[in-house]
């Protein structure tokens, strides 16, 4: 009781007494504490002043002040002052109480308390002011890290640059200065900045070079557009590409380094005049190639750098070591000798890094010292600086090789050529084997591109030197080793004898050259290499038979890229001569080169080779052999390649692979064996058969093989060893070589696997160590990826894989099953898996905490695919919980995924965490997976750059936002269960606003039916806390979102959703509101540029009272669907959208106004939509003005170049016209006129469409005409006037006088000019009868000069075009005549491309005075004109005809295309006499012109007749016309009776490849034999509906000497409806076609045809066999022809009454087996009489086939009596159901029969014993 006595009472003492003791202490010790707190003041500011002293001294030597230093300052200098004012007020309060003898003692105690407590903040201060440093050195800007993009010249020049690409009046821009300036640098930033400021859609950038390859530039071109060319010609790889780049609505191409003008249309790059998006910028060192030969706008010169900008760039480039003081000012000496050439700077101090002083200053010595010549193109101190980094390289081997490099024919250098030529030369020391080499080669260039002597190119084997450097190499090559070069320059006689008389050249090279002459001979002792590439490409080269005699020591000869139908006979005399390249040749007899013994590299790369000559055996020290891109090399005689024996490398890239069995006429793989020495080998394989058993590659170090016939042979390799496998049965024992190089491989390739359900353990037990690419597709076995009970490694599996794709396995249950130790997996950065419709899950947990590296995720249409990351109870363990989960990821794509509920869940939690779900329901229902471990996705934000989620239709919320902090791109797509994207519950806002996904620029929302907010921001109070109540507007702020797409959001209300605070704030606010609207007051976004609605809910845009900053960028809004709103822009968003440049409104169906007007004051005005450029508005049917008329103000729209919908009101848009450059009005019924032209002066593009009361489109009244013409719209480019059925005149003249003057009267003809008119289309004009208005004047003209033209025609005399090229004139029915018989000169002389359709009153198309005008015509198109008699006309001119001469002949000289269809009338193409010339015709087609001889040839009796004038003239007559390249033709229902007569010049068609003949009903024979022999290229043929033919190809009468040229190339051929055809050709010809080519054949509805093909054919290429409706047919094939389908992979047969088996029985053994090797697909459909595929005893295997269609074929009792095997296929379909899998083939067909007919009916067959699966 006591003890509680005294804790009660020292309780009470605690909280009593202790606390006045405290108190009256600050009486007792008043001048104490006010001392103290003096002293400590003192204190501190002493401690301040030191501490101002170290400032000052840093700051004097140039340092930056720590920041918490100046804080520490500034808290002390506030707190001095602070406490200084106390003390004084301290002092004044003394002096007024007496001196202190009448104290104030609550005075006092108060003073002394906040003494005291002074005094401890002081103490405080003090010591927080103890701060280790002061202040740090900052680099100085630009200097110790400054790239050439920093320097301020540069970015000026970018800057002037992107300023014109803003400019929308520029569209071709250069860039120039001399080479090495930096002008590729520059534009490669430029290019860098425009996508990064999004200026255009694409951005592709590409070298054009001193010597332009077509080929390599548009290659260049479709990789930046991300596409392939497949098309082989040049002509068909430019048209694919223009396609492709006139869809990009913007694009900016930049070329780099133009030599001489490039003409973009044979590249396939679109014009800026063309195609309005797209802009060009080039580079060039003239000027006068930029601004006269390729017409720029703008041009920026890349100047030198002064001399501070060339320091700070060498000093970037020599590094930390020039700080030495003794040595800078030498440095800086040498800096300025470099002339401020950005490449000299780089390349000198590179090569002076790090070397001594002395070094330096001999540098220097060398800089100074004049050169006695001069580079081209290169001031002497450039030349200078150069040759010292050439001088610095270290030894004569590198030395060596760089100006080998400078040798090789273009600045693109692949390494393989540098191996070619310099084993040839004995450059690399030391090396005894290629492979040696190789390695060599590898480090000299990697020293010569850190000497910046050579550079990138981004592919592998591929670097590149810049010209100058090139140049400098070769000036150094010709003064110190006599190497001469010439390029592009016409070599004369004397140029040769200048060779010749440099008895010391070891080097000779000429690239490019016009070579008229070859001397018989030069005499070079000591030459080494000579080289002869590109010349005369086109013709043939004669090089003398002694023209190598005299050059004995010539060890390297190229004489790539040259015709030599012979080499000459001196080559035997080449002793020494160790490689030799002919690639790219056309190549003759070569058998000499076998003479070559010491012939270490023959290259034959993409040479035309058919046949290798068997005595290239005799080469035995050969150690390279190249023939890559040799695709025509059929032939290579057994036991050639094996007597190579010392081959080390071997590369058939995309060449021969016709290997056959051992014993056979060609090449077998065995004797690859016989290769020791080999370390490369590239070959394909077509099928895995053909490998030996004991086939073993131990040697290879470096190796593409290829097992299978589909895999394409890309440019550019990742690795250096390569594997690609198609259907191969890892069941079966694999090749010995296969399994040793699984083991090596870097890159591998499955395709068709089969052998099991865990394949890749099976080939590879220890994990695939040195496997970094793996690509599997295709194999419907495969259940995993990798069993980790497979594997014997202890190393993991695939440790060092970086890439793995996985295609249409559609059993895969996982990809890693079971668990695999650590290291497993560990570099892969790429994942892609697609059409795996089994899996489940990507990876389990354990598998993915190890993914450290992985950067990208992309699964696509995955049905079954519920989560990303599978884990189980037992994989979760306390101390991995945190371990980061994909930290390095940065791109995920899912997409088609319907059941993906999760990224990853747990199945068994075992944490007590409240659940935090990123992927799922809020509220999961019963077994709905959830995530509640937030800790193992946190990490998936870290990195993330890019999301695309498409077709998860599970999906119900994203994660949240704050695991996107770097999310720069956002795509979710069709995901019906998605309520919401980003979740901001439980979101901590204590700022009053949210920077929510800091990085995100594109989000785009498409096609979610019950997204009903974009932001969840809940309801509870705490989502938007008090603080958020009064916050500025804009809570939430997407900072860097520029683009955002709305779509089919049918349900989106809001773009945040409602919280408590923030409907508190909207009522208040807007009670005039009760619905919602998209954008409020609480979301921003600063830096919004694009803006996309479209069909989303029926609600409001923005509110009232939307904050006017919150699109301060927006340049673009496109709204479109939207139904219910009223008024697109109201007025409090005009002055908040200053920047608009472009609006579209389209399918709203409510919009009254565009612009709301009321309301706005006139202050602002002039920054109201002020940038507006375009404007776009389609189906508005509500709209009846842009806005209010009586508005005050007005809209003033200075900037509009493109305007698109109705105008009601002229005064309204007088300030459109000026700058209006698109003007587009569709669907505007009510229009009755266009504005005047004068409103046009800047219009480029017209488009009038379906505007039905527009009976005129421009209106001269009142039009001031005094001097006699008027230039119209001068900058009118294109017009487009479709579906105005009231349209009588495009031009409006009126009637009275005034309208065209007196003075017009006698004004030049063309009174109306469009100066700049490219392209006119006309159509469905009903009315239209002229496209100007009779005027007064005009017509009295008119009936003077044209008495015989009663009727007014389309464009006459008052009218002209000067540039007009296309002119499309369709569905005009009132036009009877298009021209007048006299127009304007100039007019239409430039016309390329002419196209008329359905003009039913025309009666020709050009009178005879257009023909001069044509000479540009490349197409010409008529069609469905049924009145036409001719396309030109004479009669009724002026023009003498003499119609008794057939001499006359009128060139064409680029038409390309002719084409006239269905013309019942046409006659003639012209009435008159003359013979019509087609040099360049390429395509012809003329069909159903019945009364139109195509072809005639001209006799005796035709010259009579035609004379008498009883004939018309034929469209073509022989043989004054050829068609020289001619590729396609196509006939059909014309008046001839034969196709060609008998006479046709054999030669006609050369290049013929396409010939399509329908609706001839009285020929009998398509080809007879005449033509054969002149149809050798021929590629297609095609033939229907011609009911007399009997033959398509006639052979009677023709030689066998030219047998093998005939139809060679023929690949396809498709007969239709030949009722009398019985035989492709007769089978008792004694000769037969030779089809091997032949790819598809189709015959359909020939009812007649008893035999398809002789049984003495061969289709070994043959892919596609579709036989219907063929009656007559008992049989399809022979079996010698089924034997030779050995690449058949589709066979259709139906409709054949009468056939009985599709191989006819001959009564061969049992043991005769046919094999249809690819067969994939077959059909037998309504055969009524089929009993079987064949009833002979043949053996039947089908490896390939998967697909089986059976139909109507109530016979067919069984497939075939004998053994037939189709390993793949696993059902049929028998009519319109699947019939279930029993046992085999024959057997299931059997049972399915019985299912038909029934047990009763069914005959008992008994099948073949060996049947089997």
């Amino acid at each position: 009781m006591v003890d509680i006595v005294f804790s009660v009472a020292a309780k009470v003492s605690e909280y009593l007494v202790v606390p006045v003791v405290r108190q009256l202490g600050y009486l007792f010790n008043y001048r104490t504490n006010i001392e103290d707190l003096s002293q400590k003041v003192e204190k501190l500011r002493d401690a301040r002043a030191r501490q101002q002293h170290s400032v000052d001294e840093a700051i004097r030597n140039g340092h930056k002040i720590e920041d918490d230093v100046c804080k520490w300052m500034t808290r002390a200098d506030g707190f001095i002052q602070n406490a200084c004012k106390f003390l004084e007020h301290e002092k004044e309060a003394r002096k007024s109480c007496f001196n202190g003898l009448c104290p104030n003692l609550k005075s006092r105690y108060q003073l002394s308390r906040e003494a005291r407590k002074k005094a401890g903040v002081s103490v405080q201060i003090l010591e927080d002011g103890q701060l280790e440093k002061v202040s740090y050195r900052a680099p100085l800007q630009g200097i110790r890290s400054a790239p050439s993009e920093a320097l301020e010249s540069r970015m000026l020049t970018l800057n002037e640059v992107m300023e014109a690409l803003r400019d929308a009046n520029i569209n071709r821009i250069g860039v120039w200065g001399m080479g090495g300036v930096g002008k590729s640098t520059l534009v490669k930033q430029v290019a860098e900045q425009a996508n990064q400021d999004k200026l255009f859609d694409k951005v592709v950038k590409v070298s054009v070079l001193q010597t332009p390859d077509f080929k390599e530039i548009q290659r260049e071109l479709a990789d930046g557009l991300g596409m392939k060319l497949e098309e082989e010609s040049e002509q068909g790889r430019a048209a694919r590409l223009l396609q492709r780049m006139e869809a990009e609505k913007t694009i900016l191409i930049i070329l780099d380094d133009l030599w001489a003008e490039l003409e973009l249309e044979k590249v396939g790059i679109p014009s800026p005049d063309d195609h309005k998006g797209c802009k060009l910028v080039l580079t060039s060192r003239n000027k006068q190639v930029l601004s006269n030969e390729m017409s720029t706008q703008k041009d920026f010169r890349v100047r030198h750098l002064q001399e501070e900008e060339t320091w700070i760039l060498f000093k970037n480039a020599a590094g930390d070591s020039i700080e030495n003081p003794e040595l800078q000012p030498i440095a800086v000496d040498v800096a300025k000798e470099c002339a401020g050439l950005p490449i000299a700077i780089v390349t000198v101090a590179k090569a002076l890094k790090n070397k001594e002083v002395s070094i330096w200053k001999d540098a220097l010595q060398q800089l100074k010292s004049p050169t006695s010549a001069n580079i081209t193109g290169m001031k002497t101190k450039v030349y200078s600086s150069l040759k010292l980094s050439y001088e610095h390289l270290e030894g004569d081997e590198v030395k060596s090789f760089f100006l080998l490099c400078g040798s090789i024919s273009t600045s693109i250098i692949h390494t393989r050529d540098l191996l070619k030529y310099g084993v040839g030369l004995r450059l690399f020391q030391g090396t005894n084997t290629l492979e040696e080499a190789k390695n060599r080669i590898d480090t000299l260039v990697d020293n010569l591109k850190s000497s910046n002597l050579l550079l990138e190119t981004g592919r592998n084997a591929v670097v590149r030197m810049h010209d100058l450097v090139r140049s400098t190499a070769r000036k150094i090559a010709s003064e110190q080793h006599h190497v001469f070069t010439l390029q592009e320059t016409p070599v004369r006689v004397e140029e040769w004898l200048r060779i010749d008389e440099l008895q010391k050249v070891t080097w000779v090279s000429l690239e490019d050259c016009d070579i008229h002459e070859f001397p018989e001979g030069l005499v070079c002792p000591k030459l080494e290499l000579f080289g002869c590439y590109d010349v005369n490409t086109n013709l043939a080269v004669q090089i003398p038979n002694k023209f190598f005699e005299e050059m004995k020591q010539l060890k390297v000869l190229d004489l790539s890229r040259m015709q030599l139908p012979l080499l000459p006979l001196s080559l035997q005399c080449l002793a020494n001569l160790r490689t030799l390249c002919l690639d790219g040749c056309k190549l003759g007899d070569i058998v000499i080169i076998a003479e070559l013994k010491k012939l270490e590299i023959l290259s034959l790369m993409d040479s035309d080779i058919e046949q290798l000559p068997r005595e290239i055996a005799q080469l035995t020290h050969l150690r390279l052999f190249d023939l890559q891109g040799s695709s025509k090399l059929k032939v290579i005689p057994p036991d050639v390649i094996s007597s190579l024996f010392r081959l080390e490398d071997l590369c058939m890239e995309d060449s021969f692979t016709q290997w056959e069995g051992e014993g056979k006429s060609n090449a077998c793989l065995a004797e690859l064996k016989h290769l020791s020495h080999l370390t490369a080998l590239d070959i394909q394989i077509p099928d895995a058969k053909l490998l030996p058993k004991d086939m073993v590659f131990d040697n290879l170090m470096r190796y593409r093989i290829f097992v299978g016939d589909i895999w394409i042979w890309e440019k550019n390799y990742k690795t250096n060893r390569t594997l690609k496998l198609n259907k191969f049965d890892t069941s079966l024992h694999l090749v010995d070589g296969i399994s040793r190089l699984l083991k090596t491989t870097e890159d591998l390739h499955l395709r068709e696997l089969c052998g099991g359900t865990n394949v890749l353990s099976k080939l590879n037990r220890e994990g695939f160590l040195k496997l970094k690419h793996l690509n599997v597709e295709s194999s419907p076995e495969i259940q995993y990826i990798v069993n980790s009970m497979d594997l014997t490694s202890s190393h993991g599996a695939f440790p060092v894989m970086e890439t793995l794709s996985l295609n249409q396995l559609i059993n895969l249950q996982e990809v890693c099953h079971g668990q695999f130790p650590a290291g497993s997996f560990g570099c892969l950065r790429e994942v892609e898996v697609e059409d795996c419709d089994g899996l489940k899950f990507l990876f389990s947990l354990s598998v993915a905490r190890g993914l450290s590296q992985l950067e990208e995720i992309k699964v696509t249409r995955c049905k079954s695919m519920v989560e990303m990351v599978s884990q189980e109870r037992k994989e979760i363990k306390e101390d991995a919980v945190n371990v980061p989960l994909f930290p390095e990821l940065r791109y995920l794509t899912l997409q088609d995924l319907p059941k993906l509920s999760n990224f990853c869940f747990e199945e068994n939690p075992v944490l007590s965490k409240p659940p935090s779900t990123i992927v799922g329901p809020s509220t999961p229902p019963l077994n709905q997976p959830e995530i509640r471990d937030c800790q193992l996705l946190l990490s998936l934000g870290g990195n993330l750059r890019s999301l695309k989620l498409k077709n998860c239709m599970s999906l119900l919320k994203l994660f949240p936002p704050s695991l996107f902090q770097n999310l720069e791109e956002l795509i979710v797509e069709n995901c019906g269960q998605l309520e919401h994207v980003f979740d901001l519950e439980e979101l901590n806002v204590d700022d009053g606003h949210v920077d929510l996904l800091p990085k995100l620029e594109e989000l785009t929302l498409i096609g979610l039916p019950k997204l009903r907010h974009i932001c969840n921001c809940g309801s509870s109070r705490n989502h938007f806390p008090s603080s958020m109540a009064s916050a500025p507007v804009g809570n939430i702020i997407f900072p860097k979102l520029s683009d955002i797409l709305l779509e089919s959001l049918p349900n989106l209300t809001s773009f945040v959703s409602p919280g408590y605070h923030s409907l508190q704030r909207l009522h208040h606010a807007d009670l005039d509101t009760p619905f919602p609207v998209l954008f409020d007051e609480r979301v921003a976004f600063p830096n919004l540029e694009e803006l996309t609605l479209g069909q989303n809910r029926d609600t409001e845009i923005w509110p009232e009272q939307f904050p006017v900053d919150s699109f301060p960028k927006l340049r673009v809004l496109s709204v479109y669907d939207c139904k219910d709103i009223l008024v697109v822009i109201p007025s409090f968003m005009l002055q908040g959208l200053h920047n608009l440049e472009v609006l579209k409104v389209g399918r709203c169906s409510s919009v009254e106004e565009v612009f709301q007007l009321e309301g706005l004051d006139e202050e602002n005005q002039a920054k109201r939509l002020g940038q507006l450029r375009e404007i776009e508005l389609h189906d508005l049917p509500g709209l009846t003005r842009l806005w209010k008329e009586n508005s005050k103000p007005g809209l003033d729209l200075p900037s509009l170049e493109s305007l698109d919908e109705e105008i009601r009101d002229s005064q309204l848009l007088l300030s459109l016209g000026g700058n209006l450059r698109s003007l587009k009005l569709k669907n505007c019924m009510s229009l009755l006129k266009l504005f005047p032209p004068s409103l046009l002066q800047n219009l480029e593009e017209l488009i009038v469409e379906n505007c039905g009361q527009l009976e005129h489109v421009f209106d001269f009244e009142g039009l001031n005409v005094d001097d006699g013409h008027v230039g119209l719209l001068p900058k009118l480019g294109e017009m487009r006037l479709i579906g105005l059925p009231k349209l009588r005149h495009i031009c409006n003249c009126g009637s009275s006088k005034n309208h065209f003057p007196s003075s017009m009267a006698s004004a030049p003809v063309g009174s109306i000019i469009f100066p700049k008119l490219l392209q006119i289309s006309l159509e469905s004009l009903p009315t239209l009868t002229s496209f100007v208005s009779p005027g007064y004047h005009s017509l009295q003209r008119l009936h003077h000069a044209d008495l015989d033209t009663p009727f007014p025609v389309l464009f006459d005399e008052r009218v002209a075009f000067p540039s007009l090229k296309f002119l499309d004139i369709l569905r005009l029915d009132n036009v009877k005549k298009i021209w007048h018989n006299q127009i304007p000169q100039d007019s239409f002389s430039k016309l390329g491309v002419v196209v008329v359709v359905s003009c039913g009153e025309l009666l020709n198309i050009f009178p005879s005075c257009m023909l001069e005008r044509l000479q540009s015509l490349q197409l010409l198109k008529v069609e469905a004109c049924s009145s036409l008699e001719a396309v030109f006309d004479v009669e009724g001119t002026n023009v003498n005809v003499d119609h008794s001469s057939l001499g006359n002949t009128f060139v064409f000289p680029k038409v390309t295309n002719l084409i006239l269809g269905n013309l019942p009338q046409l006659r003639s193409f012209y009435s008159g006499a003359p013979t019509l010339q087609w040099p360049l015709l390429e395509t012809l087609a003329v069909y159903d012109c019945y009364k139109l001889n195509v072809f005639a040839f001209e006799t005796p009796t035709f010259q009579q007749r035609h004379r008498e004038g009883n004939l018309d003239m034929p469209l073509f007559l022989l043989p004054h016309v050829a068609f020289p390249n001619l590729e396609e033709l196509t006939l059909g229902q014309n008046r001839d009776t034969e196709i060609w007569p008998e006479q046709f010049p054999v030669d006609s068609f050369p290049k013929l490849r396409v010939l399509s003949v329908y609706d001839c009903k009285d020929i009998l024979v398509v080809i007879p034999s005449f033509m054969l022999q002149g149809l050798h290229n021929l590629e297609v043929l095609k033939v229907g509906r011609c009911s007399s033919v009997e033959e398509v190809f006639q052979l009677e009468g023709l030689d066998e000497e030219n047998q093998a040229k005939r139809l060679r190339q023929l690949r396809e051929i498709e007969l239709r409806d030949l009722p009398r055809l019985t035989h492709l050709w007769k089978e008792n010809s004694k000769l037969d076609l030779d089809l091997q080519s032949l790819e598809s054949l189709v015959v359909q509805n020939c009812v007649s045809l008893i035999n398809l093909v002789p049984s003495s054919v061969s289709f070994q290429n043959l892919a596609t066999l579709d036989v219907q409706s063929c009656g007559s047919l008992r049989s399809l094939i022979s079996p010698s022809v089924a034997k030779s389908l050995v690449k058949l992979k589709t066979l259709k047969i139906g409709g054949s009454d009468m056939m009985e088996e599709v191989v006819s029985n001959e009564g061969r053994e049992a043991t005769d087996e046919i094999t249809f090797y690819k067969l994939q697909h077959m059909e037998l459909l309504y055969l009524p009489n089929l009993t079987s595929f064949c009833s002979g005893g043949y053996i039947f295997s089908f490896p390939s086939l998967e697909q089986m269609l059976m139909k109507e074929c109530p016979k067919m009792k069984m497939f075939s009596p004998s053994l037939v095997t189709t390993p793949r296929l696993e059902r049929i379909k028998v009519g319109d159901d699947d019939w279930p899998w029993q046992d085999d083939l024959n057997t299931t067909i059997h049972n399915s029969f019985i299912n038909a007919h029934g047990n009763v009916e069914a005959e008992i067959v008994e099948l073949g014993v060996g049947s089997a699966l």
